[in-house]
C-alpha cells in the first residue's frame, strides 16, 4: 500500500521534477525581434521563447545577448542550453539540436525612390553601395554569397558592408552613406519609425523583392528532449492564437 501511495505522489510531481532552469543566448539589437529598453531586453523572440518554455514548465535563469557569430557558438562551444535565433545551416547538426522554425524574416533591398535605383535581380545590387546585417551572405543563398564574397570585390562597382547593430545600419541608409539597405521589412519599418525624429524618413521608398526565399530561424538546443518539448509547445502557442498576439504587440 505504501508503495502505491509513493507511486501516486511521484506521478503527481513528475512535471515539477522535469522542470529545468535553462541558460540561453539571444541575439542583440534586432528590434522588434530583440532589443533593450531601459536596461531590459525584450522583443518578439524573447516573448515567444519565454511563453513556449513556460508552457513546457521551464524557465530561463541565465542569459546573454551576443553577436550573430557568437550566437552560433553558444551551445557547442560556450555550453549554453539554448541559442535563439539561429539558422540550422550554419552549424554542425551532430552536436546541436534545432527546433522547428519559430520566426521568419522576409528580406528586401530597399532604396529611396528619388535615387532612381534599378534592382531587378540580386546581380543588379553589385552596382550600388549596399549595407546588410551581420552574416547576411550566409543567409541569402549561394548566388548572393558568390556576388558579395571578398574574393569577388573587384567585380563590383559598389561597396558591401555588414553590421551587427541594425539601428546603425538604418542610420547609415538615412544619412545617405549607402544607396541600398538589405533588411527584413518589419525590422526596417520599426527602425524607420524610431528614427523619424532624427532623419528625414518621410520619403518614397522602393522595396525591391529580389530575395524570393524567406529566412527561417530556429532555436538551437543542447538537449534533444528540451527541443522536442519546445516544438510541441510552439505548435500549441500558434494554435491558440497567442503567437499572433505577440507579433501584433510589436508590429501593429
Amino acid at each position: 500500500m505504501l508503495l502505491k501511495y509513493l507511486a501516486i505522489i511521484l506521478c503527481a510531481f513528475t512535471p515539477l521534477l522535469q522542470a529545468q532552469s535553462l541558460t540561453a543566448a539571444f541575439g542583440r539589437e534586432r528590434p522588434p525581434f530583440v532589443f533593450k529598453v531601459e536596461g531590459q531586453w525584450q522583443g518578439i523572440e524573447v516573448d515567444i521563447v519565454t511563453a513556449v518554455l513556460k508552457a513546457a514548465g521551464h524557465q530561463i535563469t541565465k542569459r546573454i545577448h551576443v553577436s550573430n557569430r557568437r550566437l552560433l557558438l553558444a551551445v557547442p562551444n560556450m555550453h549554453y542550453d539554448m541559442a535563439v535565433s539561429v539558422n540550422g545551416i550554419d552549424s554542425d547538426r551532430g552536436s546541436v539540436f534545432y527546433s522547428d522554425n519559430f520566426v521568419t524574416f522576409k528580406n528586401f533591398a530597399v532604396s529611396k525612390k528619388a535615387d532612381n535605383i534599378v534592382v531587378n535581380s540580386m546581380a543588379d545590387l553589385v552596382d550600388y553601395d549596399v549595407i546588410a546585417w551581420q552574416n547576411a551572405m550566409q543567409h541569402l543563398g549561394p548566388q548572393f554569397n558568390q556576388l558579395f564574397s571578398a574574393k569577388n570585390a573587384q567585380n563590383r562597382a559598389g561597396s558591401y558592408r555588414e553590421y551587427t547593430d541594425q539601428k546603425k545600419q538604418n542610420r547609415l541608409f538615412w544619412l545617405g552613406r549607402s544607396e541600398v539597405i538589405l533588411v527584413d521589412k518589419n525590422i526596417f519599418l520599426w527602425n524607420k519609425k524610431l528614427l523619424s525624429d532624427q532623419y528625414k524618413t518621410d520619403v518614397e521608398l522602393t522595396f525591391h523583392d529580389v530575395f524570393p526565399a524567406t529566412s527561417d530561424y530556429q532555436v538551437a538546443f543542447k538537449d534533444p528532449n528540451i527541443r522536442d518539448q519546445f516544438n510541441q509547445n510552439l505548435d500549441k502557442l500558434r494554435a491558440s492564437g497567442e503567437y499572433q498576439k505577440i507579433l501584433q504587440r510589436y508590429l501593429r
